[in-house]
């Protein structure tokens, strides 16, 4: 009995990639988890060719990690260590606000954080963190924090993850006057113990808080 053919999952992506159509959620998961790294590439690649031809465009990026401590010693990073441990470091926030002041002075268009799944940071930190980068610098992009450390924040402060990211995106508005509000525990709060969790885990909660869209 001849082999059953195995579905392409990227089949679906190359259909509605050469029609114009928008990915889905399912779409982006098949890419992520594809290792045809010259398949997608190429997809990649002749999307940008039909918007905008041979133009390619470039940001200034300055990469802060906060700390590399963490309780999740996974396979994701070699450089994670425990606290108390030889090498081991957390930024103040006043660091952080130093390294990203340093960087825009320079010309940097970006902000990249992360770090790890401190267990004794404040998550109040966190937010200092982004609201002093978002006071200094009203129009660079920052890009900040994992999905794991979403869920540890969240863990931390007795809230559901969305709360969490929802709570940024203020931080990230530059509203002074929400600066200080409280960060609202929730009755049904689910703590979620990310110790340990593989790729796939961290993808599929990325998905179940993709089908609740953030407020504009």
């Amino acid at each position: 009995m001849p082999p059953v053919p195995r579905a392409d999952p990227l089949s679906v992506v190359e259909t509605k990639v050469a029609q114009g159509e928008r990915l889905s959620a399912a779409d982006g998961l098949a890419l992520f988890r594809s290792s045809e790294l010259l398949r997608i590439g190429r997809l990649a690649d002749g999307v940008r060719r039909r918007k905008v031809g041979d133009d390619v465009y470039f940001v200034v990026n300055r990469h802060i990690n906060y700390t590399n401590i963490c309780r999740n010693r996974c396979h994701f990073c070699a450089f994670s260590r425990s606290d108390g441990e030889p090498g081991a470091y957390c930024l103040t926030v006043e660091e952080v606000l130093a390294k990203a002041r340093e960087s825009i002075g320079q010309g940097a268009t970006e902000i990249h954080i992360v770090g790890g799944e401190h267990p004794t940071l404040p998550y109040a930190d966190v937010r200092a963190m982004i609201s002093g980068i978002r006071e200094m610098a009203p129009t660079v992009h920052i890009k900040a924090f994992t999905a794991s450390e979403i869920v540890h924040f969240a863990e931390s402060e007795g809230v559901q993850p969305e709360q969490i990211l929802r709570d940024l995106r203020e931080r990230d508005r530059n509203d002074s006057s929400r600066e200080h509000a409280p960060l609202r525990r929730a009755d049904d709060a689910v703590v979620v113990d990310t110790t340990g969790l593989g790729v796939d885990a961290v993808v599929e909660r990325l998905a179940g808080l993709a089908k609740e869209r953030l407020p504009a």
